[in-house]
């Protein structure tokens, strides 16, 4: 990873949760927008911020510089360019080019702050993304093998007649901390749209399930009619998807996006 990809992971993690974040090339870097405005690019020279026009002051560099390097008057724009070496780790140390390192830029404890905002609102989109699998499929579950279909699968003579609703649950509630780990850490950065997101993950988690809710079934159960069953929890798994996805998707969608990847 280099120093630039370093430094932009740092400002990501400090901006996650914080709005809607979008990250876009410029500056010969990243640049990150919230909620449509810029507030800081990371390049190999350094860390641009936008601190607002009456704050810049509160431990801040006394030099104020453009991302060029060249000197503008205090209109919330900082150039914090990078340290030669360890021993400018403290305090306000000037750069070769004549830029400054701010290292206690946030030493009243306002990142830390930012940083378990951040956090709260990870967990709480953690929290509805197993929400979005639980609900949908515990409703639907329930409705199409108890009540819609319910003869259907009476003639497959595949489940018991005291069915233990519980364990569906638990089992339920395991699945979906699993999917909403898995779309949290493979799907939620990707760039696009919400509906898009939203669809490449039903995809996914619709060849997943039905691996394992109706391939593994029909190979050992024993049932009356293996195609019969096929079809039926086919359908079920697609339906079940068809809502899983979007109602995720939604349930992530003000987690900070990657940087599409330039040549």
């Amino acid at each position: 990873m280099t120093d630039d990809q370093e430094l932009a992971g740092s400002v990501r993690a400090a901006l996650a949760g914080t709005g809607d974040i979008r990250e876009v090339r410029m500056f010969g870097g990243i640049g990150f927008m919230l909620n449509g405005n810029m507030v800081a690019a990371a390049s190999r020279r350094g860390l641009l911020l936008r601190v607002g026009k009456h704050s810049s002051g509160r431990g801040a560099c006394p030099v104020q510089r453009t991302a060029d390097g060249d000197a503008r008057p205090d209109d919330g724009r900082l150039y914090l360019c990078r340290s030669p070496g360890p021993e400018q780790a403290s305090g306000t140390e000037r750069c070769p080019h004549g830029g400054c390192l701010c290292a206690n830029l946030a030493a009243e404890g306002g990142a830390e702050t930012q940083s378990e905002k951040g956090k709260s609102k990870m967990k709480m989109r953690f929290g509805l993304g197993v929400l979005a699998y639980l609900t949908p499929t515990f409703a639907l579950g329930f409705a199409w093998h108890l009540m819609l279909f319910k003869a259907y699968y009476e003639r497959l003579a595949i489940y018991r007649k005291d069915i233990i609703i519980p364990f569906g649950f638990l089992s339920m509630l395991i699945q979906g901390f699993l999917f909403a780990w898995v779309y949290q850490h493979a799907f939620a950065q990707r760039n696009g749209s919400l509906l898009s997101r939203g669809l490449r993950y039903a995809a996914f988690g619709t060849v997943l399930s039905w691996s394992f809710t109706t391939l593994a079934v029909a190979a050992k159960n024993v049932m009356i009619s293996v195609p019969d069953y096929l079809v039926i929890e086919t359908a079920f798994t697609a339906v079940q998807w068809i809502m899983v996805g979007p109602l995720t998707a939604l349930a992530f969608a003000r987690a900070p996006q990657k940087a599409p990847a330039t040549s």
